[in-house]
């Protein structure tokens, strides 16, 4: 681990280009290896989600769309190009890491509340479930998660939690009844930490549905997820490369689901009942765990940080007429405007690129510094851009330092300054909420976001669209490309801008992730109608045949949804036209 100052103690490129040079040299023109990132973030105090870090490559892989690379999320894709991508092989630019953290660190520090989805429901019937079980026998621990025939509870979590005199909930049993339903929902609801692990020996389609449901609940969740591995069996049927990547992608969303809400996911049982057992010692969340507790942190994971990259490239290219992916100096200029301050003088923008600052990055900023004339790339803008915010900020916190003495000495005085200028607020309330508000555009509203099965699954378009669109109402479709294998941040804030959540589980996909989507806003409150279908006996899924132990557990998970739903007044269909008919009759309600 690599000792380093508070975030807001760097502002300019040179102190970015010192965290840069330990991980991938004295160059400004080498590259970040994916690998690499969330660890130099995290060595900078910066704490981005998983998510955050997938998005924000994705995004700098649009860099490459004009040499037959495949683009990042935010454009349209041809057919050639979406094909599975070793991460191994993306990387960010020096330019595009300085403008990255420039962002993260924008938001490093502040208390902001995560977006409240359009779709939220306003009823009692929560507070009620927990008057019923205010008596309820209390557990400090629930160890939910991979159930037969794994042993991590027997052989790991309860010789640690006797160790530690840990009450705990065991919800594994010899003998299973009925009658033991309400006892493990009673337990769960009211265990002070709910554990769960994901293991790679078994699917644990219900388990993960369940997680991403108290994901949204309880602030005292630890996640432990081990990653499957190529070859993968699950009680000894061999796992197909196909299924692999299905149960892949859903654990990564459930990952993505528990950092949207600054909830770390550990990848080790150990580690993971350390901090379980930090939390109930120090009465602390999850979200306080950090890296000496053996977590990795998230701060803000719902905040999209690579828009700032598409808005800069998009203004790149556009002036970008030539295509020779190079501006003149006017031309980066006119970018420069664009991007930070219409008002801008040229002798300013001349000012920050003959700085001392860039000139020590590399010998090409000394030629254009010296000469004012030569060519501008996207890289270096990104540069120009992260030094100028990055000394706005300097300056914002040399205020704020001098107010700090004033108030220490003249406290009075210093009240009054504070609320001159708005530098104190109530605690929980972002300093510059109204600020950060206004530099993150809202999405368009729409009336229906259409979740569930994509695939071979055509709901949308034979059933749900033609439907919505003659009773008028707008909609929208989640991305469905192979590289969008990930609830990143910008498709998460077009969900949170739907007043109705439609997910329609069919019976012609494996669906795991979108159960998990829907079990987690559920959760939230949101107004959620769900079609449900079950799996079929000797059932295919995109010409594979599924064994009768897939089956079993794809279908579990199927009843756990529905049970989930019916406890929290969610309707549940298993026909998509009816439930597509009550969508429209909901929204068009409401509307009135």
């Amino acid at each position: 681990m690599i000792c380093c100052k508070r975030s807001q103690e760097f502002a300019k490129t040179k102190d970015l280009f010192e965290f840069w040079k330990l991980w991938v040299g004295p160059n400004v023109d080498g590259l970040l290896k994916t690998k690499d990132v969330r660890s130099l973030f995290n060595a900078m105090k910066l704490f981005p989600s998983q998510s955050q870090v997938y998005e924000m490559i994705q995004c700098a892989r649009d860099r490459d769309r004009n040499h037959g690379k495949c683009i990042g999320p935010h454009r349209k894709c041809s057919e050639s190009c979406m094909r599975p991508v070793d991460d191994s092989e993306d990387y960010l630019t020096f330019g595009e890491f300085c403008v990255l953290a420039t962002e993260l660190r924008k938001y490093s520090g502040k208390e902001l509340c995560r977006p409240r989805p359009v779709s939220r429901r306003n009823d009692r019937h929560e507070k009620w479930v927990e008057r019923k079980l205010k008596n309820s026998c209390k557990y400090q621990i629930f160890l939910g998660g991979s159930c037969n025939p794994t042993t991590w509870r027997e052989e790991i979590a309860i010789p640690f939690l006797k160790q530690n005199k840990i009450t705990y909930y065991n919800p594994q049993v010899n003998r299973w009844g009925p009658e033991l339903i309400e006892l493990e929902h009673q337990a769960k609801t009211t265990a002070t930490v709910l554990l769960f692990v994901m293991d790679k020996h078994t699917r644990s389609v219900a388990s993960m549905i369940e997680a991403a449901h108290s994901s949204a609940k309880h602030k005292k969740l630890i996640l432990v997820v081990t990653p499957f591995e190529k070859g993968q069996e699950i009680l000894e049927e061999r796992i197909t490369d196909r299924e692999l990547d299905d149960l892949r992608t859903s654990r990564m969303v459930l990952q993505d689901l528990a950092e949207r809400r600054s909830i770390p996911v550990f990848d080790d049982l150990d580690k993971a009942l350390r901090s379980a057992h930090q939390i109930l010692e120090r009465n602390i969340n999850s979200m306080d765990l950090t890296l000496e507790d053996g977590a990795k942190p998230v701060r803000h994971g719902h905040i999209p940080l690579a828009e700032k990259l598409i808005q800069i490239r998009d203004v790149f290219e556009s002036l970008d007429t030539n295509g020779t992916r190079k501006l003149t100096l006017n031309e980066a200029f006119m970018a420069f405007k664009t991007c930070e301050n219409p008002d801008v003088q040229y002798d300013e923008f001349l000012e920050i690129l003959s700085g001392k600052s860039l000139s020590d990055l590399s010998k090409d900023w000394n030629v254009i510094s010296e000469r004012r004339e030569g060519l501008i790339q996207f890289d270096q803008l990104c540069v120009v851009l992260a030094e100028k915010s990055g000394s706005r900020m300097e300056s914002k916190r040399n205020v704020e330092l001098v107010l700090e003495k004033i108030t220490s000495v003249f406290s009075p005085l210093g009240k009054v300054l504070e609320w001159m200028t708005g530098s104190n607020r109530p605690r929980g309330v972002s300093r510059s909420s109204s600020q950060i508000s206004g530099e993150i555009p809202p999405c368009e509203s729409k009336d229906v976001y259409l979740g569930g099965s994509c695939g071979s699954s055509t709901w949308r378009e034979d059933i749900a669209i033609p439907l919505l669109k003659k009773n008028g109402l707008s909609y929208y479709a989640p991305q469905t490309a192979k590289w969008s294998r990930r609830f990143i941040p910008s498709e998460s804030r077009h969900m949170d801008s739907c007043r109705i959540l439609l997910f329609a589980i069919t019976k012609e996909t494996r669906s795991m992730a979108a159960m998990c989507m829907a079990a987690h806003y559920i959760a939230l409150g949101c107004q959620v109608v769900l079609c449900v279908q079950y799996l079929e006996d000797d059932c295919e899924i995109m010409g594979e045949k599924l064994s009768k132990l897939a089956i079993q557990d794809y279908n579990r998970g199927r009843a756990y949804l529905s049970d989930l739903a019916n406890r929290e007044r969610i309707p549940v269909f298993d026909n998509v036209e009816e439930a597509v008919l009550k969508v429209t009759q909901v929204a068009t309600k409401s509307k009135r």
